[in-house]
């Protein structure tokens, strides 16, 4: 377990090094649309800047309000946690990665009830939860590491029923070394990934996928 999430942990900073020195590399300009769409699954890749930065999600959704009174034990030291509404998402995390998965509960009068939980993999925790309006979920899972490209998928989940869909990552060469996911809004997810190509070059892919087409 360790040994695996201290992986997970220098991918993402070997990831961090890679997207600083492609922003400092010109673009070279061109008239042609920059995106390819993968029929198989969905994704449109498109050729912008990995900005990491960009995929974490903000502070205010990780500060419980002041008027909620949770049970004792629910935050702990090491409980990653994201707050959207009347919704608390909650796990317990080691490094980049919640091994246990995480519970979203309702909060009202001092009580948490629980109306989602998910425990069929690790789950990263560098990665937006909640859709900017709540009505949805979607991160990052896998059931097997090491991080293979097909041990990968993001799960979107309905808060409304809480209906829940797998979607497959986009294809690329080798396995990918780091991944994150972010709502850029409340129907397009964005995806982003570092990985060598064929060459053995590191090498970072953008995507985004529109869950209304």
């Amino acid at each position: 377990m360790k040994q695996r999430i201290f992986l997970l942990s220098l991918s993402a900073l070997l990831l961090l090094s890679l997207c600083a020195c492609q922003e400092t590399e010109p673009k070279e300009e061109t008239n042609e649309p920059q995106e390819t769409t993968s029929a198989e699954t969905g994704w449109t890749q498109v050729e912008e800047p990995l900005n990491l930065t960009d995929y974490a999600a903000g502070e205010d959704r990780k500060i419980i309000p002041e008027d909620w009174s949770l049970p004792a034990g629910t935050v702990r030291d090491f409980t990653r946690i994201e707050v959207k509404g009347d919704l608390l998402l909650y796990g317990d995390y080691q490094e980049t990665v919640m091994p246990y998965g995480f519970t979203v509960s309702r909060y009202a009068d001092g009580t948490l009830t629980p109306v989602y939980t998910f425990d069929e993999g690790d789950v990263m925790t560098y990665q937006q939860f909640f859709s900017p309006d709540g009505s949805k979920l979607g991160f990052l899972w896998a059931s097997v590491l090491p991080a293979k490209q097909e041990n990968w998928k993001v799960r979107l989940v309905d808060t409304t029923t809480w209906q829940e869909e797998d979607i497959a990552l986009p294809p690329r060469e080798g396995a990918p070394t780091f991944l994150a996911v972010m709502w850029v809004d409340d129907n397009t997810l964005k995806l982003g990934s570092g990985g060598e190509d064929a060459d053995g070059n590191m090498v970072p892919m953008v995507w985004t996928y529109s869950l209304t087409a």
